[in-house]
């Protein structure tokens, strides 16, 4: 029994290069899906309340604060 999907974290940290290659091979011999997920680190409410004023981006500085 193989992997059908194969999810890898992607950064810009120095390790995240090699652990998506390797993902890649790796879902390449199971014949499996890969999905790089790169988290914002911001909470999925930010977004839902955002949704409350359609048109209405969030920009970069916006989020940036909501990091910090």
């Amino acid at each position: 029994m193989g992997y059908k999907t194969i999810l890898v974290h992607v950064d810009a940290s120095a390790h995240a290069q090699p652990a998506i290659a390797y993902a890649g091979r790796l879902a390449a011999q199971q014949g499996a899906h890969l999905v790089g997920l790169a988290g914002t680190g911001i909470n999925e409410l930010v977004y839902q309340c955002n949704a409350a004023a359609p048109g209405v981006y969030l920009q970069p500085q916006d989020l940036a604060a909501l990091r910090d």
